[in-house]
């Protein structure tokens, strides 16, 4: 029987691309929240699957996101101000 070979590991985000994405966009991946927090993706994926990340995260398929509003509350980002249009 062949053996299995484990995924080659993909880096995580900076640090910088991750919070322009929390910033940016309503839902992220859950690397960005791990860049962010300084711990492994499989950490957060973990505390994910179990319910005990502290940010709301979905589901769907085999894939989870966080909602960046949860994210940026924890890291107590500061939302960018809107631009009012002239």
């Amino acid at each position: 029987m062949p053996t299995r070979t484990a995924a080659p590991k993909r880096p995580l985000p900076s640090t910088d691309d991750a919070t322009r994405r929390v910033m940016t966009q309503p839902a992220v991946g859950l690397a960005d929240v791990a860049a962010l927090l300084g711990v492994s993706h499989a950490t957060v994926q973990r505390q994910a699957a179990a319910g005990t990340l502290p940010v709301k995260t979905v589901r769907i398929g085999q894939r989870w996101i966080a909602t960046s509003k949860s994210v940026q509350e924890l890291l107590d980002i500061e939302p960018a101000p809107a631009k009012v249009s002239a």
